[in-house]
């Protein structure tokens, strides 16, 4: 039975065919009841006697709507229309990964995401007593988010009901004569499947470890020309190796496969919970330290620069001139440079280069000093092999301070050169033809890029100050105005009026560019306001890809970059964004805090607490570490948990953050904390404003759902809302997703499909 487009199936409208199997019709459909697209699998009527297909049928539907997880397929409907069962349920937009896998091996990256989140699906299923029994690349979808799906319950085993036992030669048997079943299937069966033998949970590790060997190799690990060959080699061969056949494979995640494809059940793992941890450990991609290898291209550090004047007041100056080094080099492509944050950590230290060339992943450290005596400047750099603790070369510069510029990019091609890196010809320009500064202007500049390091309100304020005086001397200073595009995007970022501040920023960095084009920093200022005010996807990607094209190593760049990609659902480069950042700014707090941001976006809270917890270890007070945690401890449940981190981040951060402080006192069950929040803001709202994001937040939280989506609107007209970018993927939305209002919301951001 066919089911033609435009066809009325009881609540259901035919919106084309998806695919079909030997159960039955599968379409994309509308369910005309609550206005969603479904996938409708319709069972043959002719198999409606048959006990066993039928069985299987109504399984399916059982299993699947007794599970609810992001990784497990929703189940919406079971019904009966004109003799025809059918099953709705929600509509994956992907590819399986028999379709994923015909492009050969997975990135390494993307094949520990997919491992992730299929193991997690697995686990949450075996922990409900139900055993799939049929997990093979066909079931298993990837959507266009990025969201791992497992389809297909029909021979799911629960834990108080099963379908007739097999013995051994029915097993054969349905193999050879089952409609619909091709001898492709055979591979990712267990053993004791295969024998007939009764199966649980590790049935299911062992097909699981088929499947990812297929991912990580782009073979399967039993293929033979029949099936009952195919059979054989499962019960008595080993596969070759996974990083053998794929060195690439993570070794780590090589072993795990190994484990699963064990012949003894007895061998595999005592829980799947425990088999998706060793995958998520796997998957850990952020280390403060890189290993050192001198194949690679060559990797620098410049460390503080010292102030031979030992003046406090010149420590804006010294700094200045060391940020002003590390961002000439970070242009050069072929040197990989370490990122000012994690640089600036050495200041004062006493530990061996050598030890520093281990923290950071560099080769060659660069060492030196600077100094200001009345219109004139000093730089004195050395560069030392740090695995050695050689000296490689030092030279003295002087000059005027009307030509700083130019003897920063002096002292920046030396140190190319000596490091023997090929310099392009618009990478030496850069270098080479500064034009003179104001010395008044430049130093009122380093003031505010002193203050911009230290970003609190009272800093920003200071700074924005300082680049200001800058401009008004020279209303030519490129950076100056780059700087200041800066200071009002991270104000904005803290909760400062969206309307008010957003617009400057764009204002200043399009300035920026009219007088230096080549100025990265102020392409990535546009694209933060692109992304998180304007919503303009398409000049988002465009100024932040532009930005790490000019400068190669600038670490907040990719961070900014990640930022975006998660916001369009493209969770493998976003994480790819990170590890850039990470790799070039390997102490950064901000970093190792916005990792956990992968992992909550892609729903798994276990990471994002564990990435939040190493964190907070480093800085217990990072106001961005605990809100981090506090929306993982959401994602878990765990409100009173996440009470503690938000009354924490409120005492440290303001009043900015007691939205969320509101939601978690709502949802712990204590509605009366929250009401006194909710009056609070109010109250602040008729004297100052309050984001109605707050307020929207406080709303979802109380299930005060019209109210909510109201703020909502307002927060959309004015701008107010940080996650908007996030709309489709923060689970805290899951209450009103399917509200039409909510959807109309997510149309009018206006992403690309």
């Amino acid at each position: 039975m066919a089911l033609a487009r435009g066809t009325h199936f009881g609540s259901y409208e035919i919106l084309g065919p998806i695919g079909s199997g030997g159960m039955g019709e599968v379409y994309r459909a509308r369910d005309l009841t609550l206005g969603r697209e479904v996938a409708l699998k319709v069972q043959r009527p002719a198999f409606a006697a048959d006990v066993e297909r039928r069985w299987r049928f109504e399984n399916e539907a059982r299993a699947a709507s007794a599970l609810n997880h992001p990784n497990i397929v929703t189940v919406h409907d079971i019904g009966e229309h004109e003799g025809a069962r059918y099953i709705a349920m929600e509509y994956v937009d992907g590819r399986t990964l028999r379709e994923l896998v015909a492009g050969g091996p997975l990135a390494p990256g993307t094949l520990l995401d997919v491992a992730k989140q299929i193991a997690e699906g697995v686990a949450k299923a075996h922990a409900a007593g139900i055993v799939h029994r049929d997990l093979k690349p066909e079931n298993i979808m990837l959507s266009r988010d990025g969201y791992v799906k497992i389809l297909d319950f029909g021979l799911a085993k629960p834990r108080l009901e099963s379908p007739p036992a097999d013995s051994e030669r029915e097993t054969l048997e349905r193999f050879v004569t089952a409609e619909g079943v091709v001898a492709g299937t055979a591979a990712y069966m267990s053993p004791e499947q295969a024998k007939g033998r009764a199966v649980d949970f590790r049935s299911d590790q062992f097909s699981l470890g088929a499947i990812l060997y297929e991912l990580a190799t782009g073979q399967r690990p039993f293929a033979r020309p029949s099936w009952a060959e195919t059979l054989a080699a499962i019960l008595e061969q080993q596969p070759e190796p996974v990083v053998q056949r794929n060195p690439a494979v993570p070794p780590h995640l090589g072993r795990i496969i190994e484990r699963c494809l064990s012949k003894d059940p007895q061998d595999r793992y005592d829980s799947t919970r425990d088999l998706a941890r060793d995958i998520r450990e796997a998957a850990t991609v952020v280390s403060p330290a890189a290993t050192v290898d001198r194949r690679q291209r060559p990797s620098i550090a410049v460390l503080p620069l010292k102030n031979l004047s030992r003046s406090p007041d010149q420590e804006y100056f010294v700094d200045g001139m060391t940020e002003a080094l590390i961002a000439d080099l970070a242009k050069i492509r072929a040197l990989k440079v370490i990122s000012r944050t994690s640089a600036m950590r050495y200041s004062g230290s006493d530990k061996a280069l050598p030890e520093i060339a281990r923290e950071l992943g560099v080769s060659a450290v660069v060492e030196g000093s600077a100094l200001q005596v009345g219109s004139r400047i000093r730089i004195t750099a050395q560069l030392i092999d740090a695995l050695t603790d050689t000296h490689l070369w030092a030279e003295s510069y002087e000059r005027e301070l009307t030509d700083v510029l130019s003897l920063q990019g002096e002292v920046a091609h030396a140190i190319a050169r000596q490091v023997k890196v090929t310099l392009t010809h618009q990478e030496r320009a850069r270098l080479i033809e500064r034009r003179p500064v104001d010395p008044a202007a430049h130093d009122a500049y380093l003031r505010g890029r002193y203050q911009l390091n230290r970003p609190s309100p009272a800093e920003l304020a200071q700074a924005i100050h300082c680049f200001e005086t800058a401009i008004a001397r020279d209303a030519r200073h490129a950076l100056a105005h780059a700087g200041l595009a800066t200071a009002y995007n991270y104000i904005g970022w803290l909760g400062g009026i969206a309307a008010e501040v957003f617009p400057k920023a764009k204002q200043s960095a399009r300035k920026a560019l009219e007088i230096d084009e080549t100025l990265a920093e102020a392409h990535a200022a546009l694209g933060y306001t692109a992304t998180f005010y304007d919503w303009d996807w398409r000049t988002a990607e465009q100024a932040l890809e532009h930005a790490i094209g000019l400068s190669p190593n600038y670490a907040e760049g990719y961070l900014y970059y990640s930022w975006y990609l998660h916001s369009q659902g493209r969770a493998e480069e976003a994480l790819a964004a990170i590890m850039r950042a990470g790799e070039l700014d390997p102490l950064s707090l901000l970093v190792h805090a916005n990792l956990s941001s992968y992992y909550q976006l892609k729903r798994d809270y276990d990471g994002a607490l564990a990435q939040t917890r190493r964190t907070l270890e480093l800085a217990p007070d990072l106001p961005l570490g605990l809100l981090f945690s506090g929306w993982a401890l959401w994602g878990k449940g765990q409100y009173d948990d996440a009470v503690r981190q938000f009354e924490k981040l409120v005492g440290l951060a303001g009043s900015g953050f007691k939205g969320y402080l509101a939601y978690s006192f709502a949802k712990a069950g204590q509605e009366h904390a929250a009401l006194g929040i909710l009056d609070e803001l109010t109250a602040l709202s008729r004297t100052q404003h309050v984001p109605a994001w707050q307020l929207a937040i406080v709303f979802l939280g109380l299930e005060r759902f019209e109210e909510a989506l109201t703020q909502l609107e307002k927060a959309f007209e004015e701008r107010s809302g940080p996650m908007f970018p996030y709309l489709r993927q923060e689970s805290y939305f899951d209450a009103v997703r399917e509200q039409p209002r909510f959807q109309a919301l997510v149309r009018r951001l206006g992403f690309p499909r």
